[in-house]
């Protein structure tokens, strides 16, 4: 796995997998898995993440079978631990028009996901969860903090950093782009990702301060999914509504500048972040 994208998720599944198999036996999976994070500075949100792990299958490549293989055997509470790459796709998101019951399309919408690589089974926590069901969170918070949600990506920055102020907690966001190093065989005409950084406190003053395009940064963190509303025209009636969708960004332990950051003699003061 290349250092320029690698992501370790240990935790448990919130439920069954979702499988998707079409009529030549490939395959599509979901998983939702609960994990933990540690804490960061500015951000005093919930320390569980619930991530959404990606894997598509081809019945002609043995090797991912095999890999398809142990994904299908995996139920809700078994511990496991995943290493795989930041994986951002475009995807057709549909919805309900509340006026006329239209069904609607965003075209081109973004998805964030974990693509695995490798798939490692710890344990099952369905017993633990049946006798009290806060015992799987205390299993994570207590012995695997320290790797239940962790990202490291090199990336270049290809947007203008910009406060971040409706948010619960001010912060800095920008876009990345994340060359591939790991090659996806159903996705070979793509080349890059691009997640979304939001820093908090103190990292996200830095980052405001001397991020600009074309900046490249070692960035250390966890994943973070959370619930926005996105806005969508009906073609049916014309109204505007909003649907529920799922924002995925990374929020950092720290950044590391490596080339093509402002210089202190560079920085306009009046625009720096402030809380």
């Amino acid at each position: 796995m290349a250092a320029h994208n690698q992501v370790r998720v240990l935790g448990y599944l919130l439920s069954d997998p979702a499988i998707y198999e079409d009529e030549t036996g490939d395959a599509k999976i979901y998983l939702a898995i609960r994990a933990c994070n540690r804490a960061v500075d500015g951000y005093p949100d919930s320390s569980f993440q619930d991530l959404l792990i990606f894997y598509d299958g081809a019945s002609e490549d043995h090797n991912r079978d095999k890999l398809m293989t142990r994904l299908k055997s995996l139920v809700a509470y078994d511990l496991v631990d995943i290493k795989g790459v930041i994986n951002v796709l475009s995807v057709n998101k549909p919805s309900i028009c509340p006026s006329c019951g239209e069904k609607n399309v965003k075209v081109f919408g973004v998805s964030c996901f974990i693509y695995p690589i490798t798939v490692i089974k710890l344990d099952g926590l369905q017993a633990s969860a049946d006798y009290d069901e806060k015992i799987p969170e205390r299993i994570l918070q207590e012995h695997y903090l320290e790797v239940s949600n962790d990202v490291d990506v090199v990336g270049t920055v290809v947007s203008d950093p910009e406060i971040v102020a409706g948010l619960k907690y001010p912060c800095c966001r920008y876009r990345l782009a994340v060359d591939r190093k790991y090659y996806i065989k159903t996705q070979d005409s793509i080349y890059v990702d691009h997640p979304w950084v939001y820093s908090y406190g103190k990292q996200g003053k830095n980052d405001m301060k001397y991020l600009q395009p074309g900046a490249v940064v070692f960035v250390s963190g966890f994943l973070r999914n959370r619930n926005v509303l996105n806005n969508i025209t009906c073609q049916n009636c014309d109204t505007e509504y909003q649907f529920e969708d799922i924002a995925t960004e990374i929020i950092p332990y720290s950044v590391e500048y490596m080339r093509n950051y402002k210089w202190d003699d560079e920085i306009d003061e009046k625009n720096l972040y402030c809380q």
